[in-house]
C-alpha cells in the first residue's frame, strides 16, 4: 500500500485523494437508496446508466449554460478572487450531484462513491495512449465487478443509451478487439477507495497538468508556467481525448 497522496485542487485547500471517495454522504446514501433493493450486476448497472445520463463535461462546447459553469468555480472566485483562482478543481461528490457537472475525475470519483456501498470497486488514474503508444491524456475511471469479471465503468460517456462498460482486460490490451476497433487503450498507474491508494503517488499532480507539455518540458518547468495557460492547454488536449474516448466506446 502507498502512502495516501494530497490533492490541492480545491482553491488552496489541501485533502487526501481518499477524500474525495464519500460512501456516507448523506446525498449519496439517499441516491444508492433512491436505486432500490438492487444488488451485484443490476446494482452496478443502476450506477452506470445514472452517471451516464445525469451529467454533462463541464465547459464543454459552450454546454452546459453560463450559470452552470460559475456555480462550479463560485467558492473559489469568493474566497481568492479570479486571478489567484486555480483553474483545473476537483468538486466532491455531492457537489457534481448538485452541478451536474464533472470532469473524469470527479464523475470518477462520484461512481466510486456509489459502488463501494455495495461492491468492492476502485477509482482508477492512468493514461490514455493510442495503439502506437503516444499519450493522448490522462484520465480516470473505475474498476469494478461486473458479470464474474473486473470492468472498466467509463464516465465520460454521456450519451444516454449508450455502453460504458467493458471488461478491464481489453480495455488495457491494445491488442484486443476493444482497443483496435477503438483506436487507443488505458493504461492504470493508481488506484483508490476511501481508505486506501495504490500506486503513483506523482500522478496525482500530472492529473492538472497538460501531458505532452509535461513530456517536452518536465514536471517542475510546467509548474512555473500560468495555471490559465496550463489550463488552456490541458482543455486543448482532453478535448481532442474526448472525442477519441467518444469514438473507442460507440458513440
Amino acid at each position: 500500500m502507498t502512502e495516501i497522496p494530497i490533492v490541492a485542487y480545491r482553491f488552496g485547500d489541501r485533502y487526501l485523494v481518499t477524500d474525495f471517495v464519500t460512501p456516507g454522504n448523506p446525498d449519496i446514501r439517499g441516491l444508492v437508496a433512491a436505486f432500490g433493493d438492487v444488488k451485484g450486476d443490476d446494482f452496478v448497472e443502476k450506477v452506470a446508466a445514472h452517471v451516464r445520463d445525469y451529467f454533462q463535461y463541464p465547459l464543454w462546447n459552450g454546454n452546459p449554460s453560463c450559470d452552470g459553469q460559475l456555480l462550479r468555480y463560485t467558492q473559489g472566485f469568493l474566497k481568492h478572487g479570479y486571478k489567484s483562482c486555480k483553474f483545473y478543481v476537483w468538486a466532491f461528490p455531492a457537489e457534481v450531484l448538485q452541478s451536474r457537472l464533472g470532469y473524469c475525475a470527479e464523475t470518477g470519483n462520484l461512481a466510486e462513491s456509489l459502488l463501494v456501498n455495495k461492491v468492492n470497486s476502485w477509482a482508477v488514474l492512468g493514461d490514455v495512449l493510442s495503439l502506437n503508444d503516444a499519450l493522448l491524456g490522462r484520465h480516470e475511471w473505475v474498476e469494478t465487478p461486473y458479470h464474474g469479471d473486473t470492468f472498466v465503468l467509463e464516465t465520460t460517456i454521456h450519451t444516454k443509451g449508450a455502453n460504458n462498460l467493458a471488461t478491464a482486460k481489453s480495455v488495457y490490451d491494445k491488442n484486443s478487439d476493444w482497443a483496435v476497433q477503438g483506436g487507443l487503450y488505458y493504461s492504470p498507474q493508481a488506484r483508490f477507495n476511501d481508505k486506501s491508494y495504490e500506486g503513483s503517488n506523482q500522478f496525482i499532480t500530472l492529473m492538472g497538468l497538460p501531458a505532452k507539455r509535461v513530456l517536452l518540458f518536465g514536471l517542475e518547468e510546467t509548474q512555473k508556467v500560468k495555471a490559465k495557460q496550463l489550463y488552456k492547454e490541458l482543455r486543448k488536449e482532453n478535448a481532442i481525448m474526448e472525442k477519441l474516448l467518444r469514438h473507442a466506446w460507440g458513440v
